[in-house]
């Protein structure tokens, strides 16, 4: 295990749990069900960017509860995932933009 061992928790939404519930992602896995068709897991895992990587292969469908810290390297890693793509989109509208206005 690669990275100081934390105690995650994560809820995924009524789509994502339907798809998440019935695998076994790791050995110290707990999935609780709930009432909407949401689910939430616990698990006890290195804290490391695969940990990142996989919460955000969710998109959308999952949130972290806890920890605080992990919620906030996940948000952070999106907004940067997010700013790259915002600043590809400008590069290629100020190409396009270019383009015209030479035709």
């Amino acid at each position: 295990m690669r990275g100081q061992p934390i105690k995650v928790e994560l809820r995924f939404n009524k789509p994502t749990a339907a798809w998440v519930k019935d695998r076994i992602w790791h050995p110290t896995q707990h999935v609780t069900r709930l009432k909407q068709g949401e689910l939430t897991m616990t698990l006890t895992v290195a804290n490391n960017r695969e940990l990142i990587g996989w919460i955000l292969s969710f998109g959308n469908g999952v949130r972290v509860i806890q920890p605080a810290t992990l919620r906030q390297a996940v948000r952070q890693e999106a907004q940067a995932i997010t700013g790259q793509a915002e600043d590809i989109q400008g590069r290629l509208l100020n190409v396009s933009s270019k383009s015209k206005r030479q035709a």
